[in-house]
């Protein structure tokens, strides 16, 4: 449990070019172990394509500094630390196990679980597509 996130933030690694340092500071929230967080650009539009399972995300926090294409690496920051990598800053992830291009990626466990590449590409919702949110099906 965190009693504030503030402390922490996140960045984007564009196309393998390496860190950009921290771009998103999270905002002034309570977090319990087991907490889903989603933090999106335009989250009205990630509630259309979950549906009812929306409601699965505990904390849903809008930022205009996520802006990645699915082949980016994120950077999990602890103050201007990073303390966690998704993806490697260093390289494009096109082609890579980590890519996320019209997918997602989950971590559970300590491990990454994958949609797949373009596996809800065209869908409308996620329980109609090829890869259906891991806690949406």
């Amino acid at each position: 449990a965190i009693d504030d996130i503030t402390q922490y933030g996140l960045g984007v690694a564009n196309n393998g070019g390496g860190t950009d340092g921290l771009e998103v500071t999270l905002p002034s929230l309570t977090i319990n172990e087991g907490d889903h967080i989603l933090v999106a650009r335009e989250p009205q539009t990630l509630a259309a394509y979950f549906g009812g399972c929306f409601d699965a995300f505990d904390h849903v926090v809008q930022s205009d500094g996520m802006n990645q294409n699915g082949d980016d690496a994120i950077e999990l920051f602890q103050g201007m630390t990073v303390i966690e990598t998704y993806g490697d800053a260093d390289v494009d992830g096109t082609g890579q196990l980590w890519e996320y291009a019209g997918s997602w990626s989950y971590k559970v466990g300590g491990s990454f679980v994958y949609g797949g590449v373009d596996c809800a590409a065209g869908s409308t919702a996620t329980q109609s597509s090829g890869c259906p949110y891991l806690f949406c099906e």
